[in-house]
């Protein structure tokens, strides 16, 4: 007596790129044909089937690649915060960072900062500035630091370039470089749009929200009375704030020098 042989179950066969994207294609081409167009089905059709596979690739791989991104600028984040602090290591900026709820939330906030920026002088300017922070002592220190960090994860290239220009510079026409020192050279700090788009053509489309991102945060004040335009003047603050990104730019300038 011949015993039957035992019954495989059949596998399961996943549908290939190719079908889901002819299946897609076929969906959309129903829907068309059900509202009556039988040329807007094949025109659904020929889309979506065309469509779906380079859209699932494409995502595919900027995804993945996005997450590898984003995992180095921490990683380069950490090592700027580490080296500021006297290189202590891993396990010491551990003990940093989590030692309270608010050194918790404020390296979570450098990371995530750094993660969603392509622009690696911020990422080495997140570190200063969580380094300070981590090791701040009194409350108005822990302020300062927390309040820079806040404006500095929203900030890009151009917010600085601007507050660049607002800290560094006074308008005479001319880039003509005079640092804060003395108070009674603030007056002739005052900004005004005219002034600015001058010598920093490049950003006029967004200047006001650039002007209102740096007034939110405390970084420049505006003056709506004395003057006929609104005009900015950079604050303490501010200057605090360009300082990190300065540092930044010295530690880049000196890793590219081949000497």
């Amino acid at each position: 007596m011949r015993v039957a042989e035992d019954e495989q179950e059949p596998t399961e066969i996943k549908p290939t790129l190719l079908q889901r994207s002819l299946a897609g294609g076929a969906t959309a081409a129903g829907g068309a044909a059900a509202a009556g167009s039988s040329q807007l089905a094949t025109i659904a059709y020929l889309a979506a089937g065309a469509a779906l596979p380079y859209a699932e690739v494409v995502a595919h791989r900027v995804v993945a690649e996005f997450r590898g991104d984003a995992r180095d600028r921490v990683e380069d984040m950490l090592a700027a915060a580490d080296w500021d602090l006297g290189s202590v290591g891993p396990d010491r900026l551990a003990d940093l960072a989590g030692k309270s709820t608010r050194t918790r939330l404020l390296t979570t906030m450098a990371a995530d900062a750094a993660a969603r920026t392509a622009w690696p002088p911020k990422v080495i300017a997140l570190g200063r500035v969580l380094a300070a922070g981590l090791i701040a002592a009194d409350e108005a220190e822990i302020s300062v630091e927390d309040l820079s960090l806040t404006a500095m994860a929203e900030m890009e290239r151009l917010h600085v370039s601007l507050l660049e220009l607002l800290v560094r510079w006074q308008p005479t026409g001319t880039e003509m470089e005079a640092p804060y020192v003395a108070r009674r050279l603030r007056d002739h700090r005052y900004w005004g749009e005219p002034d600015i788009i001058a010598l920093r053509p490049g950003i006029q489309l967004v200047l006001g929200i650039l002007m209102g991102t740096l007034a939110r945060h405390g970084l420049a004040v505006r003056n709506m009375t004395d003057f006929a335009t609104p005009t900015l003047l950079a604050t303490p603050l501010g200057e605090r704030v360009l300082g990190f990104y300065q540092l930044a730019a010295d530690t880049a300038a000196i890793e590219s020098d081949p000497a």
